[in-house]
């Protein structure tokens, strides 16, 4: 990635490393990671998901902001995440343009160990 390397000293750059070769994720494209952006809830789950196998949902959503046509990794993460008790939304929504704060995050990450 353009915007992280070695000689940029980020703390980050072998767990960026790891996370793509383990295909967590691919970066945001044109060659870059974004390492200073913040994820939206949509974005985070899949990471989860990913390391957890991408196992496949054995339902369908539950909540009304989450639908066909979005696309299929992140839907299925989040149906994934729902059936295995990690995230319960918010009143029926997922809400997947929010951003994942560091409190969903540490919420998140025992619920999917």
């Amino acid at each position: 990635f353009t915007d992280v390397s070695p000689a940029m000293g980020s703390d980050y750059y072998n767990a960026i490393l790891w996370a793509v070769e383990n295909n967590i994720t691919n970066g945001m494209g044109a060659g870059t990671f974004s390492p200073n952006a913040s994820c939206t809830r949509a974005q985070a789950v899949p990471f989860l998901w990913r390391v957890n196998g991408k196992p496949a949902p054995e339902g369908d959503t539950i909540f009304y902001d989450v639908g066909p046509d979005m696309l299929p990794d992140f839907r299925n993460a989040i149906i994934w995440a729902t059936e295995y008790g990690i995230t319960h939304g918010t009143n029926e929504a997922f809400l997947p343009n929010d951003t994942c704060t560091r409190a969903h995050i540490v919420t998140f990450l025992p619920r999917a160990a």
